[in-house]
């Protein structure tokens, strides 16, 4: 059923592999999840989880804003948590812009 796999290789063979456009956040290697805190995760913020990612910002998911300025304007991962969360919802994400999130 497993396939032989751990549960990190399994996370990493589907949200990293098969799937990062939809679960991206659950990829070990993509959400910081090896330990330590800080600089790890979405956006280099462990406070970026999946719950912030999919708050409705104005008809869209914070996260699938982020994954449509990747795609469409070829920003980098932080780039794009800059201009969403930093720029044009800071109120509403401010756990996904990598200047802010590791600020009280």
């Amino acid at each position: 059923a497993n396939r032989g796999m751990s549960e990190n290789q399994a996370c990493s063979t589907v949200c990293g592999d098969e799937f990062p456009d939809l679960c991206r956040e659950c990829n070990p290697s993509a959400c910081g999840s090896g330990g330590g805190g800080g600089g790890g995760g979405i956006c280099g913020c462990s406070t970026c989880t999946s719950s912030v990612l999919g708050r409705n910002a104005n008809g869209y998911k914070v996260g699938a804003r982020i994954d449509w300025l990747e795609a469409n304007r070829g920003m980098s991962e932080k780039q794009a948590c800059a201009t969403v969360c930093g720029e044009e919802f800071p109120d509403l994400c401010r756990e996904c812009n990598p200047s802010a999130c590791g600020l009280p």
